[in-house]
């Protein structure tokens, strides 16, 4: 069941790349130099809706990586990550349920699933070739995938800092622009592997950060 939430989507409030309030996996650091067409603005944006919950592809690419690191995989498209953020609506029932919500809330439930340049779920987040508005979660493989790096973290009541080191696993994120064969964001992260199976912990998101 595909739902358009454009209109909804016009109604929230808008995060653009440079806002500090703008968070997840992509940084404004690594956006193309180049002008953006509209569609390719509203999709690299972040938007906060009426229960003040923040949602857009950066946020979203994060938490489905955090999917694939539980799961072993990436989500197969929107609805399968709607359902795994909200289980409730796993099944058609649930589906019929919340396509009779009103609109915002509808929205509310649906956004971390939700493509902002199409007004609906992904369809896929493995498109390796270029697709409009399409996204690429891939785990990168081989000895140079993973590293050691340093975590620093302070103790409860002392001053003083702790360090050790983990493991991190690199992720290879595409989002992919309107003009045929056009690339917004290529680029690599690095997920902390202390923390597989729940959200992951970032490092790395400097723009055009390859796997070393």
């Amino acid at each position: 069941m595909q739902m358009d939430f454009s209109a909804n989507l016009a109604a929230c409030e808008v995060i653009p790349p440079e806002s500090p309030d703008y968070t997840g996996a992509l940084l404004v650091v690594d956006l193309p130099s180049r002008s953006l067409t509209p569609k390719e603005t509203q999709l690299l944006s972040h938007y906060r809706d009426n229960h003040g919950w923040q949602f857009g592809c950066g946020l979203t690419l994060f938490a489905a990586v955090g999917f694939a690191e539980q799961h072993g995989r990436v989500p197969s498209d929107g609805a399968e990550f709607l359902a795994y953020s909200n289980p409730e609506y796993a099944t058609e029932d649930g589906l019929r349920r919340l396509a009779r919500l009103p609109g915002p809330e509808r929205l509310h439930q649906v956004a971390s699933a939700l493509n902002p340049a199409t007004g609906r779920m992904y369809t896929t987040f493995e498109s390796a070739q270029w697709s409009p508005f399409g996204v690429l979660i891939r785990k990168e493989q081989g000895e140079k995938a993973t590293k050691s790096m340093p975590f620093h973290w302070r103790d409860s009541g002392s001053e003083e800092t702790q360090t050790e080191f983990r493991q991190y696993q690199a992720w290879h994120l595409v989002v992919y622009g309107q003009r045929p064969g056009s690339v917004l964001v290529d680029k690599f992260i690095w997920t902390d592997q202390a923390g597989s199976g729940r959200t992951p912990s970032l490092c790395g998101c400097g723009k055009g950060k390859k796997a070393p």
